[in-house]
C-alpha cells in the first residue's frame, strides 16, 4: 500500500479557508486514506492509500468543499516523488543556507521553465526548477518577498504550494514512521543466530525485482565472487550470490575496514570525551594519543594533523593519485610505495611523509586510516578489534567475524607466526554478509540501534555528508559521499565505503535502502588470512573467470548504486 503526503494550499491564514486538523484527518479517512497524520495548521498530512489516482487531488478538494464550504487546491505527492525532491535539493552542502529560508514550490502540474527565468531576473531570490517542484532560497524570508503567489503562478503556468525545508524534512520522517507502522514500528533485526532480516518481495517495498536481477547480472561481471543484497524499509528483498560468494562468507574485505575505524573512533570520542577537549580538532601527533616511539616526530608539520584530518584524509600523508586541492584533480609525482597491508601497520603509517601541508590536500592513503586505530589503541587501553567487539559488532548481533591478520610475507609488523601486531584501521576486515548490512543499517539509522547509540548520532551523520575536515573532494570520514550530485540518478544523502576487489556498502537515507555488493578474488577469500572456519562448500563455477572489458564495465561502484536506485518506484 503506498504511502503519500497531501498538501493544502492557502488554509488556515488570516482567519480565511479555516479547517481543523482533526476535521482534515477525518476527510481523508472517509475518502479510503489509512493511517492519517497531520503536521502543523497550514495543511500537511501524510497517509496510505490502496492506490495512487490521478484524480486523488480532486477527490479530496471535493470532500473539503462539501464538508467546509471552500474548495482549497491541493497537491499531492506519493513517498517515491517525496524522497525524490530531497535527493535532488540543489542547495544540499551549500554553506550559509537556512532551512526556513529555503522553499519548495510544489506545482500542480507541468511547469514553464521560461516564465520562472523571467521572475528570476527581477529578484535577489535564488530559484531552480526541479521536475515538478522549483527550489527557491529566500534570503529576506519568503515574507519579504515582491512575488506574489499570483505573479509565481503565471510564471510557472501552473498553481503550487510552498513548504520550506524544515517541513519538507519533518514530513518525510513521518513517511518514515507510517511506513515502520505498515512494517514493524522501529524494526531491528536480532541476530542470525535468533532469526535474522525479515524478507519480503522487493514489490512489496517498492521495487521492481526485474531491475534488480538487471543489477545482479551486471554485479556478476565486476568480481570473480560476489553478490548482491538490498534492504529497504527493514526488510531484507534481494539476496544472491555467485562463486565462493555466500552468507556465510567470510572474505578479507580491503578498504570497506576503514569505514570500521571510523565508527571505532567515534564510539572511542564519546567515551573519552575529557582526553579530547577540541574534539575532532584535536591535534593528534603526540605520546599523548600515539606509540611514545614515535616522538619526537619526523616532521614538525605533522604536530598540526587534526582526528578529523586523518579520517578524512586530508592531514597530508603521501598516498596515491589523483590528488584533490580544492576539488581540481591533480597528479602528483613519488606517491606512496604501499597503500595495501604493509601501510596499516604502525611503523609505515607513522613514517609515512607528508605530501602536503595538514590540511592543504586531499590524497587516499591508507595510512591515514591507520592512525585512529593506533589512537583508539592508546586510549582504550585495547586492541581496535576488541574494542569493537564490545561497543559495536556486539551490540548489533554480529555473527563471526574478523580481521585478515596472517599475512606472513609482509615486511614488517608481523610475530614469528606472520600474524599482524595490530588490528589494521586501513582495512582487512572480514564481515559476513548480512552484518554488512547490519552495519549499513546502523548508519541508515545515524547510529543507533533500537534503544541504545551505539556511535554517537552527529558523529554518524557527518560521515555522510560533505565534511568541513576535506573542502577538497567528496570523502568525509572513510566514506564517499554524493553531496555534491557527482553520481548522476542517485540521491544526494547517498554515501558509501567500497573496497578493493568489487566491494561496497551503500547507504541511502532519503529511500530508507541499504545494499552490499558483495566482491572478491580468489585470494581474498583465503580462510589462512583470517584463520575462520569456511561453513560452506564453493562449486567451482568461477574458477576459470577472467575480468570483463573495463570500458564496457565502467565505475562498477558507482553503476551498480545507480541500477539498484532505478529499481526504486518499480513495480
Amino acid at each position: 500500500m503506498p504511502s503519500m503526503i497531501v498538501l493544502l494550499r492557502g488554509v488556515n491564514v488570516g482567519g480565511k479557508k479555516m479547517i481543523k486538523m482533526e476535521k482534515l484527518r477525518g476527510i481523508l479517512e472517509s475518502l479510503g486514506l489509512s493511517e492519517v497524520k497531520t503536521y502543523i495548521q497550514s495543511g500537511n498530512a501524510v497517509c496510505r492509500v490502496a492506490k495512487v489516482s490521478a484524480g486523488l487531488a480532486g477527490k479530496i478538494e471535493g470532500a473539503i468543499e462539501a464538508e467546509c464550504g471552500f474548495r482549497p487546491e491541493v497537491v499531492v505527492r506519493t513517498e517515491e516523488e517525496w524522497r525524490a525532491v530531497m535527493a535532488a535539493n540543489p542547495f544540499a552542502g551549500r554553506d550559509g543556507v537556512e532551512p526556513n529560508k529555503l522553499h519548495v514550490h510544489f506545482l500542480r502540474g507541468a511547469a514553464s521553465g521560461a516564465g520562472l527565468e523571467n521572475v528570476a531576473r527581477r529578484t535577489n531570490e535564488e530559484m531552480h526548477l526541479v521536475g515538478r517542484e522549483v527550489f527557491v532560497y529566500y534570503p529576506d524570508g519568503i515574507g519579504q518577498t515582491k512575488i506574489t503567489a499570483a505573479a509565481f503562478d503565471k510564471a510557472v503556468g501552473t498553481t503550487n504550494t510552498a513548504r520550506n525545508w524544515n517541513t519538507v524534512m519533518k514530513l518525510a520522517s513521518m513517511l518514515l514512521l507510517v511506513v515502520a507502522c505498515a512494517f514493524g514500528e522501529d524494526y531491528f533485526p536480532p541476530p542470525d543466530a535468533k532469526g535474522g532480516w525479515r524478507t519480503a518481495s522487493p514489490a512489496k517495498v517498492g521495487m521492481d525485482a526485474a531491475k534488480l536481477d538487471e543489477a545482479f547480472a551486471y554485479v556478476e561481471k565486476t568480481s570473480q565472487h560476489g553478490g548482491l543484497l538490498v534492504v529497504r524499509h527493514g526488510q531484507l528483498v534481494y539476496e544472491r550470490y555467485f562463486g565462493r560468494g555466500n552468507r556465510e562468507a567470510l572474505p578479507e574485505l580491503a578498504s570497506c575496514g576503514k569505514a570500521f575505524t571510523s565508527l571505532a573512533t567515534g564510539i572511542m570520542l564519546r567515551e573519552f570525551a575529557s582526553q579530547f577537549p577540541h574534539g575532532l580538532d584535536e591535534k593528534v601527533y603526540s605520546s599523548k594519543y600515539l606509540p611514545e616511539q614515535y616522538f619526537p616526530v619526523d616532521d614538525p608539520r605533522k604536530l598540526q594533523i587534526s582526528l578529523g584530518q586523518v579520517l578524512a584524509m586530508s592531514a597530508g600523508l603521501r598516498g596515491t593519485n589523483p590528488v584533490y586541492v580544492k576539488g581540481e584533480r591533480q597528479t602528483w609525482e613519488n606517491p606512496t610505495a604501499d597503500n595495501g597491508p604493509y601501510s596499516t601497520t604502525d611503523d609505515f603509517a607513522m613514517k609515512q611523509s607528508l605530501w602536503c601541508d595538514p590540511g592543504a590536500c586531499y590524497s587516499y592513503s591508507t595510512s591515514s586510516s591507520h592512525v585512529p586505530a593506533m589512537i583508539v589503541r592508546k586510549i582504550t587501553g585495547m586492541e581496535m578489534e576488541d574494542y569493537m567487539r564490545k561497543r559495536l559488532t556486539g551490540p548489533l548481533g554480529f555473527g563471526e567475524w574478523g580481521y585478515a591478520m596472517y599475512r606472513p610475507k609482509l615486511k614488517g609488523g608481523i610475530d614469528a607466526n606472520g600474524r599482524m601486531l595490530h588490528t589494521p584501521g586501513g582495512g582487512s576486515i572480514a564481515v559476513r554478509a548480512t552484518d554488512m548490512l547490519r552495519f549499513g543499517y546502523l548508519m541508515l539509522h545515524e547510529g543507533r540501534w533500537g534503544k541504545q547509540q551505539v556511535v554517537p548520532k552527529e558523529f554518524a551523520k557527518m560521515c555522510g555528508r560533505l565534511s568541513p575536515y576535506n573542502p577538497h573532494y567528496s570523502h568525509s570520514f572513510n566514506f564517499n559521499v554524493n553531496g555534491d550530485g557527482h553520481l548522476q540518478g542517485v540521491p544526494r544523502d547517498a554515501y558509501w565505503k567500497g573496497g578493493s576487489g568489487g566491494y561496497a556498502i551503500y547507504v541511502a537515507p532519503s529511500l530508507d535502502l541499504v545494499v552490499w555488493k558483495l566482491g572478491g578474488t580468489e585470494s581474498q577469500y583465503d580462510p589462512a588470512l583470517t584463520r575462520l572456519p569456511v561453513k560452506y562448500k564453493y562449486d567451482g563455477s568461477r574458477d576459470g573467470w577472467k575480468a570483463g572489458d573495463a570500458k564496457e564495465i565502467g565505475d562498477a561502484t558507482g553503476r551498480t548504486l545507480q541500477m539498484v536506485v532505478a529499481a526504486v518506484g518499480g513495480k
